[in-house]
C-alpha cells in the first residue's frame, strides 16, 4: 500500500492536462495499482492525497475524508484488512539505583570489612573493596528482570498535553455526533491549541537540556538529536557466547602477532649521547591526601564500566565513606610500584572501523577497551604528577579534543 500527496489532480482531470501528469496515471495503471480516494482532498476541490494498493487484493476498504482540520488538506482515513501487530516487547535486566537509601548504604559501608578489618596487601584490599561493594549493591538494589514494551521516547510529553489531547478527542466526538458548525469551530480551535502546546513543550524541553551544557555535553546532545540511533553491527552468529570467544581469540592472536613482529624487527644502531650527571635523585612518590583524591573523583565524568562494582554516580554520593579506602589503594599502588591485577582487566567492545565495511571478517573491527573507574583514577594521578602526558596527545586529556588536534595540525601547516 502507498499513501502519498501529489501536486497533480484526480485521475480524470490528469488525462486532460499536462503529458507529465498523464504519465503518472499510466504509471499507476502499469503497476496494477488502484487509487481508492475518489472525492476532493483539497479546499480548492482537487484530489491531491492518494491511497494506492494492488488491484489484486482487498487490503484497503472504506476510505473516508474529513474536512474539519485547520489545514488546507483533508485528512484521509481508511480501513485496512490486516491484523494489528503485537507491541514489540523485550526482556531487560536492571537495578533500581535511584531507589537506594543512600544513608543506609553509607552505614553498611562503615560496618563492612573495609573499615572493620581492612586488608594490608594491595591486591587483597582491591578484591575486598570490589567484593564488598558488589555485595552491598546486590543487597540494596538487586538485579531484576522485566518485560517492557518498546515505545517512542517523548520526554517532553506532560500532563497538560495529555489533558489537551483528551479535550480534543472529546470535541471531535461531539462534532461527529452533531455535525454543527459551532462544534467544528471548537474542534479546530482545540487542534490548534494542542499542536501549539506540543511545539512549545518540545522547544522548552530542548532549551532546558542545552542551557547549562559545556561544549562536550552540547556536542553529544546535538549529535543525539541530529543523528538517528543505529544498532551496533556484529557478525552473524547464532550463539552469542561463540561470537565472544571468536573476538577474544582474534584480538589475542593479533596482539601476539604484533609483539612477535616488533621482536623480530631489525634495529638501527644509534648513538645515544651521555647525559650530564644529575645531583638530585627521585626516590619515591608523594603520598596522596584524601582531599586530592576527592578532587580527582569529583572532576571526572560519571562514566561507568560494566566491571565496576557500583555505578560511578553512586560512588560519588558516598565519597565521605569511600575516599579513605580509595586513597589507601592508590598510595599502596604507587609505594609498591605495582598496578593491581584487578585493574588490568577491561571491558572490550568491538566496533567496525568504518560504517560501510563488511561486518563478517573480524579484521574489520577494532577493540575499544573500557577500564574500571578506579583504575583510570590511579592512572590519572600517576600521569599528571609525573607529567607523562605526551604534548601531541589530544584524546583522554583535559582541555584537549578533536578541535585542539585540528587546530594544531592547521597551525603547523
Amino acid at each position: 500500500m502507498v499513501a502519498t500527496t501529489t501536486n497533480s489532480y484526480s485521475h480524470d482531470e490528469l488525462l486532460s492536462l499536462k503529458p507529465t501528469a498523464a504519465i503518472f496515471c499510466d504509471l499507476i495503471d502499469s503497476a496494477n495499482l488502484e487509487q481508492h480516494v475518489t472525492g476532493p482532498t483539497h479546499r480548492e476541490g482537487h484530489t491531491l492525497d492518494l491511497i494506492l494498493s494492488s488491484s489484486a487484493d482487498d487490503t484497503v476498504s472504506r476510505v473516508v475524508t474529513t474536512n474539519y482540520l485547520p489545514s488546507d488538506h483533508a485528512a484521509v482515513k481508511c480501513l485496512l484488512n490486516v491484523s494489528r501487530p503485537d507491541p514489540v516487547k523485550r526482556d531487560i535486566k536492571l537495578r533500581e539505583i535511584r531507589k537506594i537509601d543512600i544513608d543506609a548504604f553509607r552505614k553498611d559501608i562503615l560496618a563492612s570489612p573495609l573499615y572493620t578489618a581492612p586488608a594490608s596487601d594491595l591486591n587483597q584490599l582491591v578484591h575486598q573493596y570490589e567484593s564488598t561493594l558488589k555485595d552491598l549493591l546486590n543487597q540494596h538494589a538487586p538485579l531484576i528482570s522485566r518485560n517492557i514494551s518498546c515505545r517512542p521516547h517523548a520526554p517532553w510529553y506532560n500532563e497538560h498535553i495529555h489533558k489537551a489531547k483528551q479535550e480534543l478527542r472529546k470535541r471531535e466526538r461531539k462534532w461527529k455526533s452533531s455535525k454543527l458548525a459551532v462544534h467544528k469551530q471548537l474542534l479546530n480551535e482545540q487542534i490548534y491549541r494542542y499542536n501549539r502546546m506540543i511545539t512549545q513543550a518540545k522547544t522548552e524541553y530542548h532549551r532546558t537540556q542545552l542551557a547549562d551544557c559545556d561544549s562536550q555535553q552540547l556536542f553529544r546532545k546535538v549529535d543525539k538529536l541530529c543523528t538517528p540511533k543505529s544498532s551496533r553491527t556484529l557478525p552473524p552468529e547464532n550463539e552469542p557466547e561463540s561470537l565472544v570467544d571468536r573476538f577474544s581469540q582474534f584480538f589475542s592472536n593479533k596482539t601476539q602477532t604484533i609483539i612477535a613482529e616488533l621482536d623480530n624487527a631489525s634495529t638501527v644502531e644509534t648513538t645515544v649521547p651521555v647525559a650530564d650527571s644529575c645531583e638530585t635523585s627521585f626516590t619515591g612518590f608523594d603520598i596522596l591526601s584524601d582531599s586530592s583524591v576527592r578532587k580527582m573523583i569529583t572532576g571526572s565524568p560519571s562514566t561507568t564500566c560494566r566491571l565496576d562494582p557500583i555505578p560511578t554516580s553512586l560512588l560519588k554520593k558516598c565519597l565521605n565513606e569511600l575516599t579513605p579506602i580509595i586513597t589507601t589503594i592508590i598510595n599502596l599502588s604507587l609505594e609498591n610500584g605495582h598496578f593491581p591485577d584487578a585493574f588490568k582487566s577491561a571491558h572490550v567492545t568491538p566496533l567496525l572501523k568504518k560504517p560501510n565495511m563488511d561486518p563478517e571478517p573480524l579484521k574489520n573491527y577494532r577493540p575499544i577497551a573500557n577500564l574500571k573507574f578506579l583504575a583510570k583514577i590511579t592512572e590519572q594521578d600517576y600521569l599528571l604528577k609525573n607529567s607523562l602526558h605526551s604534548n601531541m596527545q589530544s584524546a583522554y586529556k583535559r582541555r584537549h579534543s578533536v578541535e585542539t588536534a585540528l587546530l594544531r595540525v592547521n597551525n603547523d601547516l
